[in-house]
This record gives structure tokens, C-alpha cells and sequence, in this order.
């Protein structure tokens, strides 16, 4: 909050956990549903850029002004992370946990935490922030605090459809890799 009283700033967040967990709330609710990631990132990004709007706002002046954005991304869909997925999402599960859950849902696992495993998701790289037009007016009228979110899994990432649409990174197609490529379908 200091530094914001005299400078313009952006906060760009993660939320792997969150998602992750998000996911796993979601699977107890509707076990045979299989939530997007892009929607739980959403849930997630807002959840936690309210959060940090607030105590930004209970520490600066009154009368400061924030905006919490949602970001999106454009991802190429051909990006070699959609088969090599690295970005870890939920909790550390112990080895035995894991190896069931990867048997179970089909989750690519990566060891963490003295031998513990996590799911992981593609990573892929941006090409194109989506809404990049609102984000540039908000910075150069002074508003803008917290921009949130993940910028390279593709809970928050967009594929163009190959009749021009765009859809969630992490939703099966055939322009996307085997279903199963990191995202639990």
C-alpha cells in the first residue's frame, strides 16, 4: 500500500492452488462433471482480486481509486505445453494419494513436497492478452491497482476455434491435443 499513495501500480497474481481446489470442491459436489479449468480460474481470479482490492482499499487514502479485471489470454494451440504440462494446481497429495488419483481422474502428477505429488496442467505461453483495449484505458486514467491473474495456464487461456470462436484452453479438441492432456479429461 506504500508504494501505491505515490506510484501507479498493477498486481498480477497466480491461484494454482485455488483452482485446484476449486476443482476438487466441484468434483465432490458432481463427481461425473469435470469442471473447466477456464471457469474455475475465473471464479478463483475474482475471488482473490477482491481480496486484495480490499485491503488495498482499507490501507490507501480515501477517495483512491482500483479496479479488479479478470485477464484473459490467447494461447496457440499447437504450444508444445498442451502435452508436457508443468503448472501445478491443488494440494500435495502423499504418494499413495496421488497414484489413486492419477489412476482415477487420468491427472498428469509431478513429485513435490518429499515425494508428495500434485497435478499439473499445461502451461502454455501467451500470444495475445484478450481485452487489452479497457486494461490500457484504466492505466492511463490512473485507476488501475489489481489486474488479475494467471497468465500462462490455460484455466485463463483462450484457443481460437478453428471457425474463429474462441474457448477455454483446457476444453478437449481436436486442435488441442488428447483428451486427457493434463486437464483430467
Amino acid at each position: 500500500a506504500d508504494l501505491a499513495r505515490d506510484h501507479q501500480i498493477i498486481v498480477a497474481h497466480g491461484n494454482g492452488p485455488q483452482v485446484g481446489l476449486m476443482a476438487l470442491q466441484a468434483a465432490a459436489y458432481a463427481p461425473e462433471t469435470l469442471w473447466p479449468l477456464d471457469i474455475l480460474g475465473a471464479e478463483t481470479e475474482g475471488m482473490i482480486g477482491y481480496l486484495i482490492e480490499q485491503e488495498l482499499m482499507n490501507a490507501l487514502p480515501k477517495g483512491t481509486d482500483c479496479a479488479t479485471l479478470l485477464t484473459r489470454v490467447e494461447v496457440d494451440p499447437a504450444d508444445p505445453a498442451f502435452d508436457q504440462p508443468t503448472k501445478p494446481i491443488g494440494p500435495v497429495y502423499t504418494a499413495e494419494e496421488g497414484k489413486l488419483i492419477r489412476a482415477e481422474h487420468r491427472w498428469s502428477m509431478v513429485e513435490e513436497s518429499k515425494g508428495g505429488l500434485r497435478r499439473v496442467v499445461p502451461s502454455p505461453l501467451p500470444v495475445a492478452i484478450l481485452g487489452i483495449r479497457p486494461i490500457r484505458l484504466l492505466v492511463e486514467a490512473g485507476g488501475l491497482r489489481d489486474l488479475c491473474g494467471r497468465w500462462r495456464h490455460p484455466g485463463g487461456a483462450w484457443c481460437r476455434r478453428q471457425y474463429g470462436g474462441r474457448r477455454g484452453g483446457d476444453r478437449q479438441g481436436p486442435h488441442l491435443g488428447p483428451a486427457g492432456a493434463g486437464s483430467g479429461r
